[in-house]
């Protein structure tokens, strides 16, 4: 694996952080992120993450989770969340554990709810919250409108109800657009942006996937540009194609050049999103690498497996193609009866992750790399 791509941080203004004060606060938050709006994203959630602990009450926390030895939780026949709590009370005090650190995977707007009247109860307290997934920012849009403004509706609402809860910074993986932790930021809650990119990585080597063949990565569209490119970088491959998305009669088209074609001929395609939904998109991407690219093998790393409608029997049986996802969302398909599925566990990474800062470790320097690296992430590459 290369190296080179884990450059010391440099050093941030010693000024409080004020995202309201930086060129993106005003921006159209429905339109496309640029590169060079990339790159200043990315430069505020780390001076945000490093100005929220200044505040060394973080170092004597308690890190509780919600989802083991503090609550039961989980949904009734008729569809509606409980969470309840196990034996004995889960307490702060407000002279001495008014910090808290809290490790729950928000799967759904009933879940965001429960967590905020838990964390009410718990008089407020100052909490950084680690979630593998966050609802309505990766496609569960109860009505989808052309340019996203009801899912930027209902994520932006959530982000508010977590903030009034006490909130103050939020650990969350593989992030769908720079929307979330935009809103994150204009809420004044500190986003840290994490990849579970490493981690399928390393299962793809550990399969075999990688030894002794030519890769070519590649997306379907600009938006998983970053991701891509970090990729590349990441396991040293010279060949990269990128797909140009299109919508032709309501249906998204996916298409490569004659050119990217050649490349992948014979040749291991892997191919990185940031979750499997109806996999009409993924089929229309990959159906062209292998039918007329004729690569070889095509390797999904997709980090949230949802396998709605029909994905399971577009992707999940075809020898020629491996899913390598997480479980950082429970999937609506059964996915245990392909044998071309792999499954990376991230839920048990977050404790670690909330432990390591807690210890005041900074995941921009060499040293939180190298840490994040050992569970199979990596900060988000914007």
């Amino acid at each position: 694996m290369s190296q080179e791509i884990f450059k010391e941080a440099s050093p941030l203004s010693a000024e409080p952080f004020n995202f309201s004060k930086s060129s993106l606060a005003g921006r159209d938050i429905s339109q496309r992120f640029t590169d060079q709006e990339k790159s200043e994203l990315s430069s505020c959630i780390q001076e945000s993450w490093e100005n929220l602990h200044q505040d060394r009450g973080y170092q004597e926390a308690k890190i509780i989770s919600f989802r083991s030895e503090d609550f039961s939780w989980g949904k009734y026949p008729d569809g509606e969340a409980y969470a309840l709590k196990q034996h004995g009370r889960l307490q702060t005090d407000n002279e001495r554990n008014t910090h808290l650190y809290a490790a729950v995977n928000l799967e759904d707007g009933d879940d965001v709810l429960a967590t905020q009247t838990i964390l009410r109860k718990l008089k407020h307290p100052r909490t950084i919250l680690g979630t593998a997934y966050f609802p309505y920012e990766r496609g569960d849009r109860p009505e989808i409108h052309a340019d996203g403004s009801q899912e930027l509706l209902l994520l932006n609402t959530l982000i508010i109800n977590i903030q009034h809860a006490g909130v103050k910074g939020l650990i969350h993986i593989n992030p769908h657009s720079p929307a979330f932790p935009w809103f994150c930021l204009n809420a004044g809650i500190a986003p840290l942006s994490l990849s579970a990119i490493p981690g399928m990585i390393n299962e793809a080597e550990n399969q075999g996937f990688l030894d002794g063949t030519n890769i070519v990565t590649a997306n379907s569209d600009d938006g998983a540009k970053s991701s891509r490119r970090f990729l590349t970088d990441y396991i040293c491959s010279e060949d990269s194609i990128n797909g140009l998305k299109t919508k032709e009669n309501g249906k998204t088209i996916v298409t490569y050049s004659e050119e990217d074609l050649r490349k992948v001929k014979d040749k291991t395609v892997i191919f990185i999103e940031d979750l499997i939904s109806t996999g009409d998109t993924m089929v229309s991407s990959i159906l062209q690498l292998l039918n007329r690219g004729h690569a070889e093998k095509v390797i999904i790393l997709a980090t949230f497996p949802i396998f709605a409608g029909n994905a399971l029997d577009k992707l999940g049986y075809d020898p020629r193609i491996q899913v390598i996802t997480t479980d950082g969302k429970t999937p609506i398909a059964d996915i245990t009866k392909s044998n071309n599925i792999t499954v990376v566990p991230i839920k048990d990474k977050l404790p670690k992750v909330l432990e390591f800062d807690k210890q005041g470790i900074n995941f921009w320097s060499q040293e939180g790399k190298d840490k994040l690296e050992e569970l199979g992430l990596c900060i988000f590459p914007w």
